[in-house]
Parts: structure tokens; C-alpha cells; sequence
């Protein structure tokens, strides 16, 4: 939520201004990634080595309002809540 109201400080030159989560919504993702496997200076390109990584965002619409002014902004966040950042906007 952090980077939604600091945006709508910003831009409503408003540092009043507060922030509410209108909804949240998860979603989790998964891929597999291959490496060839290397030995010394070898690449062995017939034997693969797979794994599955999982990885869950979740995505929140926030309302910021402060100053006669109100704005609502979607926001992607990945799990750890670290590195979250604005996906869209509506004024």
C-alpha cells in the first residue's frame, strides 16, 4: 500500500493524504527451468537438469484520498511484499 499513497501524495501534492485496499487478488505462477549440465569443461547437452519454481504475486486495488482529491491504483506485489509497483491508475 506504501506506493500507492506516496504516489497520490505526489501527485495531489498531499502529504494528508491516506490510503484504503479496496481488494486483493493471487495469483501463483509456475515454470520449469532446464540447465544443460556441465562437467569440468564439458557440456553434456543430452542430460538436462529440471526444476519447478513457483512464484505468487498478488495484486491489490488501493484507494488514495486526501486534499479534495481521490484516486485508485492497482498495485502488483511478489510474495515477500518486497518491490511492489503501481500496474495502473485511475483518477
Amino acid at each position: 500500500m506504501k506506493v500507492a499513497v506516496e504516489q497520490g501524495q505526489s501527485e495531489f501534492r498531499c502529504p494528508a493524504a491516506t490510503g484504503s485496499v479496496v481488494s486483493r487478488q493471487t495469483a501463483t505462477q509456475t515454470m520449469t527451468l532446464s540447465t544443460t549440465q556441465v562437467q569440468g569443461s564439458m557440456t553434456l547437452p543430452t542430460r538436462n537438469v529440471s526444476r519447478d519454481v513457483a512464484s505468487a504475486r498478488s495484486t491489490y486495488v488501493i484507494e488514495v484520498a486526501g486534499c479534495s482529491r481521490k484516486a485508485t491504483y492497482q498495485v502488483s506485489c511478489p510474495e515477500d511484499g518486497g518491490g511492489c509497483f503501481i500496474v495502473a491508475a485511475k483518477y
